[in-house]
């Protein structure tokens, strides 16, 4: 009876500590006008030190989305996102085939461990969300 216990314990350890990286986020836009959502990888790496606020700043100043690889597509004003790995997500929305300016998102474990809900994107100015 131990054993079979102890079997269990290890089989249950194996299979939380085996799971991929994932978050599911819902990407709602603050316009009602949006006609799509798209959303890019821009680039794996993740800023983990005390001054990642610093990189957000460079990030969305210099940087432009032509660089980024699509990973989903909406098109309405809302989009459920699922991140299966860490990295800098820009989203932009459309409004009559017009892109808006894009929001970017830090995505590492303390965002996956977040209590983020709805994420509002398409501001008129660049916005950046991250877990401090």
């Amino acid at each position: 009876m131990k054993n079979s216990i102890l079997i269990l314990c290890l089989l249950f350890a194996g299979v939380t500590f085996g799971q991929d990286f994932r978050k599911s986020q819902t990407l709602k836009s603050f316009s009602s006008c949006t006609d799509s959502i798209v959303v890019y990888k821009m680039s794996d790496t993740v800023y983990t030190n005390v001054f990642r606020f610093v990189r957000a700043h460079k990030f969305r100043k210099h940087e432009s989305i032509e660089g980024g690889t699509v990973v989903g597509t909406s098109n309405n004003s809302t989009h459920e996102q699922v991140f299966t790995s860490e990295g800098i997500y820009a989203i932009v929305c459309f409004n009559n085939e017009t892109p808006m300016k894009p929001s970017f998102l830090h995505v590492d474990e303390r965002y996956v461990l977040s209590g983020h809900k709805d994420v509002r994107v398409g501001h008129r100015e660049y916005y950046y969300y991250y877990i401090q």
